[in-house]
């Protein structure tokens, strides 16, 4: 799949979602960001996330998830690989993470997570010092081509499968 179509694929995936969870208290907008969120060009962003002339990076996909009786808005991201979930790609993802302090963060791969990579995050103390902001951490999983879903066994880390 290419990643234009993996975007596509999830950007449908992550709106499901969150109406599947957020829906009855927040207003749900997805968005595949052109620039990086400093410069994203969405009035309700600049006038209700705090500090967003900081954030000098881009996610894959964006959701904005605006609560429907105070409007405060809270941010969900997601990036995307057709190659394994590298460290790398997760430390970026924290980084973002520890600046902007979404609610929730996704990173998907159709080929999933390397077996050394999922050693490191079983490893409790290194696991956490790779996934962990705040009072969240980040979610992996593998997306299924075949069948255009999340793959329930590749989700780490292992408490998080509940969500799904």
């Amino acid at each position: 799949m290419e990643k234009s179509e993996f975007t596509e694929v999830l950007s449908s995936w992550l709106k499901d979602f969150l109406k599947k969870h957020f829906s009855q208290e927040y207003h749900i907008e997805v968005i595949v960001p052109k620039s990086t969120l400093s410069k994203l060009p969405h009035k309700e962003f600049k006038a209700k996330i705090k500090d967003y002339s900081c954030f000098e990076f881009q996610p894959d996909i964006l959701g904005l998830l605006t609560n429907k009786k105070s409007g405060e808005m809270k941010l969900v991201f997601l990036n995307r690989t057709t190659s394994g979930i590298s460290v790398r790609e997760i430390g970026e993802m924290n980084c973002y993470c520890r600046l902007a302090a979404p609610i929730l963060a996704f990173i998907a791969s159709t080929a999933g997570i390397p077996d050394e990579v999922s050693k490191l995050i079983l490893e409790e103390n290194i696991g956490n010092r790779l996934l962990k902001y705040k009072d969240s951490k980040i979610i992996l999983f593998k997306w299924n081509e075949e069948e255009n879903k999340v793959e329930p066994l590749s989700i780490m880390p292992i408490e998080e499968r509940a969500l799904f």
